[in-house]
């Protein structure tokens, strides 16, 4: 694959385009890393059971930051992402995972 693919920048405002979007917690300690991750586990269930348009939705833990911890999504487009940023479980989940975080970076791609 040609170095220009992976430099490409989708066009976000274009109708149509898949989105992944990566969260990046880290706890402020031991304790908020475990409620991060009971909270996480109900948001990943809660999304996957009842958001259209979800692709993929899970979270992972690093091997290397015992405290970071990262959700991951995939959505078929921005509709289905904004019906999931209105959901109950979202709006009461996110809120409590930003509460037992030191620090949270969002990324999201279009592709």
């Amino acid at each position: 694959m040609a170095i220009e693919q992976f430099l490409q920048v989708a066009d976000p405002a274009k109708d149509g385009k898949r989105i992944r979007i990566n969260c990046h917690f880290t706890a402020k300690d031991e304790a908020a890393r475990a409620e991060i991750i009971a909270q996480a586990k109900e948001l990943v269930a809660a999304t996957l059971a009842s958001d259209a348009g979800v692709i993929e939705y899970d979270i992972v833990s690093s091997a290397t930051r015992p405290l970071e911890l990262m959700i991951y999504e995939t959505w078929k487009d921005q509709a289905a992402l904004d019906a999931h940023s209105a959901a109950d479980h979202f709006k009461r989940l996110v809120p409590a995972l930003s509460a037992l975080s030191a620090k949270v970076d969002v990324q999201t791609f279009y592709f």
